[in-house]
């Protein structure tokens, strides 16, 4: 490309950046365009940099494709799909969603059928097509290979035709040898065995994602040829009506839900030009929520009803109500049922069911996290209060700090992550929308998008702890008690920790009087990079709140040093700080710059 025509391209994705970006944070609301800039970004990058030529590598040569490979098929652009969930295989241009499961039976599918590769053991059955050593020595003298005929025979020099298909490999000696001893006496030795399997081909046509005709054969599996076809359509081909057949004869209707419920293996000796035909999917039902098996069903019958799907579903025991989705009459349809109404209730085609727990329960399960030689875990009425399960746990004051008592819940963690990545996103598109006037300053807006951009990925990694104080001014606050709440009694302690951004972090002896200035400089002192004007003071009780330097420690405290916010970040320097704090607050995470 002419340097003058990249240079003109160039100006080009800058302008056409500077447009996108001008439309401010309005206009990219979205991931979608958010990673549609990112697109322009890198091209700009790109375009506006020198290029440095290199001498041209010599083209590795592309290794043969491997079984596995050779199977999986190609996507319709030509590339490989993607890798889908759980190594499942899926239709051409589909994605299971987590809604709609995928089929059950549609993970056989994914290259793990081997073909037959030779005749290993004495039970191995002889067909057409398989190759048959022949060894005659003494009186005559004869050494050839031969192949199994389409009449079941093999041809022994000056003995005649001699029919083996259907033997096993352990039976082929003695029926050779017995066709021989009718002409020769025992002066002549005779040594049969079966060289290799006789390749041959067999067509698998219908809903399958490669029609067409494949090798193997006689002793290999339905499952194989299904599976070099790529498996069944999961939009188009049933699991449950397979043709096998011999010209316009059935040779039998397969079930594959049989093996996968049973195990039971079908078994079919192929022949030349035998088909394998899948036939359309019949009535399906998906079945999610509470159940053992979250999959799309598929049934034979016209009528199905909830206890048919029950049967392969398997709800788990504490499913109490189901939600059925779909469409009657051309307009969406949903109910709501108890299980037992359910298993009568009739079901549509592409129906979705829900399995659900909505018993109330009049119990709640609370973990208490103390050193005490006692139970862990409570059970306790729904209105249970804190004060009450405390009155109930003996404790040794001597080790254990009642008045540093605190709750973590799930909720209040859950509420504060959401906060959390509120205001990762809320940073992420004010980087990727702040507008450029000049390709140098997006150049450089590119550079700086990055390290924020890292920076983000780091702080989505924080996991707030849900603390809630429940001391106030040396009184507790009788709560009730939430299912899944973990009541925290810490131990006394005279240990003082320092983390974050200083020189030697560790913990360090509590010495009352000493301010949080005095046990930074006990750490080392603060890097430069440290923010010394407001530090991260988080109590034994669960409290957590910004301090100054010269704030009294108490015993058990723990000092967070956050990082200053750089000169290059000032624009998004609020958000940076306000998320800096928000991990270091609810998670104790000092997320670096």
């Amino acid at each position: 490309m002419p340097r003058s025509y990249r240079a003109l391209l160039g100006s080009m994705l800058v302008l056409l950046v500077l447009g996108l970006e001008a439309a401010g944070p309005a206009g990219a609301e979205t991931s979608d365009e958010v990673q549609r800039l990112r697109t322009y970004r890198a091209l700009v990058v790109s375009q506006t940099r020198p290029t440095v030529r290199r001498p041209v590598a010599p083209v590795a040569a592309t290794p043969a494709p491997s079984a596995a490979e050779e199977a999986a098929p190609p996507a319709a652009d030509g590339m490989m799909d993607p890798p889908l969930r759980q190594g499942f295989t899926a239709p051409i241009g589909t994605v299971p969603s987590d809604r709609t499961p995928i089929p059950f039976g549609s993970n056989l599918f994914t290259g793990a059928f081997a073909p037959i590769v030779g005749a290993q053991s004495g039970d191995y059955v002889i067909g057409i097509g398989d190759r048959v050593t022949v060894r005659l020595f003494g009186g005559v003298t004869v050494d050839e290979i031969q192949t199994v005929d389409p009449s079941g025979n093999i041809f022994v020099p000056t003995v005649g035709p001699v029919n083996v298909n259907g033997l096993t490999a352990d039976a082929l000696q003695t029926r050779v040898e017995t066709a021989v001893r009718a002409l020769y006496t025992d002066s002549v030795e005779v040594y049969a065995a079966v060289e290799e399997p006789g390749s041959m081909g067999v067509f698998v046509a219908g809903s399958v994602r490669r029609p067409g005709r494949y090798a193997g054969t006689q002793n290999d599996s339905l499952f194989y040829f299904l599976d070099r076809a790529g498996g069944i359509d999961l939009r188009r081909g049933s699991f449950r009506a397979i043709r096998v057949l011999r010209g316009s004869q059935v040779l039998g209707v397969v079930d594959i839900y049989t093996f996968m419920t049973t195990g039971e293996v079908p078994t079919f000796e192929f022949h030349e030009g035998d088909s394998i035909f899948v036939e359309p999917i019949g009535v399906t039902v998906a079945a999610i929520g509470s159940v053992r098996s979250a999959y799309q069903f598929e049934f034979k019958q016209p009528r199905v009803v909830g206890a048919d799907l029950m049967t392969f579903a398997q709800p788990d025991p504490f499913a109490t109500h189901v939600v059925v989705r779909g469409v009657r009459s051309g307009a969406p349809y949903s109910d709501y049922l108890d299980v037992a109404k359910f298993r009568t209730a009739t079901l549509r085609s592409g129906d979705i069911v829900e399995f659900r727990s909505d018993r109330q329960t009049d119990m709640i399960a609370v973990t208490l996290d103390a050193h005490i030689n006692a139970r862990k875990t409570y059970i306790l009425p729904r209105d249970a209060t804190l004060r009450e399960l405390l009155a109930a746990v003996a404790v040794d004051n001597s080790l254990l700090d009642l008045d540093s008592v605190h709750l973590r819940r799930i909720g209040v963690a859950a509420r504060q992550k959401d906060a959390l990545d509120e205001s990762l996103a809320r940073l992420e598109r004010t980087v990727l929308t702040t507008p450029s006037q000049t390709s140098e300053e997006a150049f450089l807006r590119v550079q700086e998008a990055q390290l924020v951009t890292a920076f983000i990925e780091r702080a989505r990694k924080v996991v707030p702890d849900g603390r809630v104080v429940v001391m106030n001014d040396g009184k507790l606050s009788d709560l009730r008690l939430e299912d899944g709440d973990i009541v925290v009694i810490p131990e006394k302690s005279d240990v003082i920790i320092v983390g974050g951004e200083v020189q030697a972090p560790g913990a360090f002896s509590f010495t009352p009087g000493l301010r949080v200035r005095d046990y930074i400089e006990r750490a080392g002192g603060p890097f430069e990079t440290a923010d010394t004007s407001d530090f991260i003071l988080r109590g034994r009780d669960g409290s957590a709140r910004t301090v100054g330097g010269g704030e009294v420690v108490r015993n058990g405290d723990e000092i967070l040093v956050l990082p200053t916010v750089e000169t290059k970040y000032l624009q998004f320097a609020k958000d940076i700080t306000t998320i800096l704090f928000q991990a270091a607050l609810t998670a104790a995470a000092v997320v670096s710059l």
